[in-house]
């Protein structure tokens, strides 16, 4: 038999091509979109955009997004870098209220790094939030310490350094409760003094020096106090917008939890709530993720404030157990059978969960629990009590093998066929048989 013939086409460019063919590729390009689908508009492509586009990209971002779009690639890098771009940075600025202007010993990226880039300048170590701005550094605390030179009120310095220091930037820092210190750079020390050194000789050079480096260090702690002031304003806005995030985020909790029945407790424990660590350890509004993953710990602590409430009131727990009680007898007499005979104390029903959900249950005062409540296990009752046997005898039996050798074939609990109890302490004889729980 032949083979089926094919029928060409000519595409769009004048290639002759197999119509199967094409509608296979369709079909694979079809597959393949919707295997991408989600994930198109990758910035791999950006630094090949036009460069007034890229340009009107960059004036919407934030210093810090530009810091780290600098380091991403080599091409944008240069851009960022690029004195001509200062125009950049400064719109970036523009979006922070009440930031101060960059400094004339500063260049606009050096800025935006020592402000918004967490990096130790010294080490590299992440998550460094004290800045020096004093310095233009931010180190972290071993870098700190090795980096600058402490001077208190009681410190004996030599008098070149007493010449020094006033021509040094200089950090505050608190001594004690009642004292202060100030910090100063030690590679700033070190250059000055070799610049004194090289200038002793001219008087001119030496004095216009100390005029320059005078209005320096003035300018420098003057931009360093706008700096800490703005700092503190941005620190204590921060802290506002996070409370009332987390004053929402508790209103969310509290709702959540009267809906699951806890209303009464939620409200007794908000103050509680307002300190704990899914309300204080949270940034953002509460999400059903969240309250999912809460739920089983919060839904704890409210039935373990609703025990204690029950055990601080002297009149309804006594009457539930008492309740208890008579339902245990009058189901006991019902389900009454030969293995029944060994049965659970009251103690071991009350902990048990069937039980325990009746006796802390939460109940209106003209609406409390009732002898009917524990009677409507009636039909659970035997599987209650065949569950305890069963737990019972795996508790009995590890404890007999640790003082005989168990016979695979033999259940050790049927070797006892009578116990004698003793009911008069015989303190003459040894102690075993001074207990009155121990077989004859």
């Amino acid at each position: 038999m032949s083979p089926k013939k094919r029928r060409l086409t000519t595409n769009q460019r004048g290639f002759r091509c197999d119509t199967n063919d094409v509608e296979t590729e369709n079909t694979s390009r079809l597959a393949r979109n919707r295997l991408l689908r989600g994930k198109r508009g990758g910035l791999k492509d950006m630094p090949n955009m036009p460069i007034d586009i890229i340009v009107e990209i960059l004036l919407l971002l934030d210093p810090s997004d530009l810091i780290n779009l600098a380091r991403t690639t080599k091409s944008f890098r240069t851009l960022l870098m690029n004195h001509r771009s200062a125009y950049i940075w400064r719109n970036a600025r523009s979006h922070l209220a009440g930031f101060p202007d960059c400094p004339p010993h500063l260049s606009e990226p050096a800025y935006a790094n020592l402000a918004f880039s967490p990096h130790c300048h010294s080490c590299l170590k992440d998550n460094v939030r004290s800045i020096l701005w004093e310095f233009n550094a931010r180190y972290c605390l071993f870098c700190r310490r090795k980096l600058t030179r402490a001077f208190s009120g009681h410190f004996q310095m030599t008098r070149r350094l007493c010449i020094t220091h006033v021509l040094l930037p200089n950090s505050c820092y608190n001594t004690s409760a009642h004292s202060e210190g100030k910090l100063y750079h030690i590679l700033q020390i070190q250059e000055t003094v070799r610049t004194l050194d090289a200038l002793s000789g001219n008087q001119q050079a030496y004095a216009k020096f100390v005029e320059e480096r005078t209005a320096y260090v003035k300018q420098v702690q003057e931009h360093a106090l706008l700096c800490r002031n703005w700092e503190s304003d941005r620190a204590r806005i921060r802290a506002q917008e996070l409370e009332t995030i987390r004053e929402r985020r508790l209103d969310s909790i509290v709702a959540r939890l009267q809906e699951c029945g806890w209303g009464e407790e939620a409200e007794d424990l908000k103050g509680a709530l307002r300190y704990h660590k899914y309300v204080r350890e949270a940034s953002g509004p509460l999400s059903d993720r969240s309250w999912r993953k809460m739920q089983d710990d919060l839904v704890s602590m409210m039935r373990k404030h609703r025990r204690l409430g029950l055990l601080d009131d002297g009149l309804t727990l006594p009457r539930r157990l008492k309740h208890l009680s008579t339902a245990i007898s009058v189901l006991g007499d019902i389900h009454k059978t030969a293995l029944s005979e060994c049965l659970p104390t009251m103690v071991d029903y009350a902990m048990m969960s069937e039980f325990d959900e009746i006796i802390f249950a939460h109940e209106d005062e003209d609406d409390d629990v009732t002898l009917d409540r524990f009677l409507s296990l009636s039909d659970a009752f035997p599987n209650i009590n065949e569950r305890w046997q069963a737990v019972t005898r795996r508790q009995l039996t590890a404890l007999m093998a640790s003082c005989i050798c168990p016979t695979p074939d033999i259940d050790p609990l049927s070797l006892a066929v009578v116990v004698f109890e003793s009911v008069i302490r015989l303190s003459g004889l040894p102690s075993r048989l001074q207990d009155p729980t121990r077989a004859m």
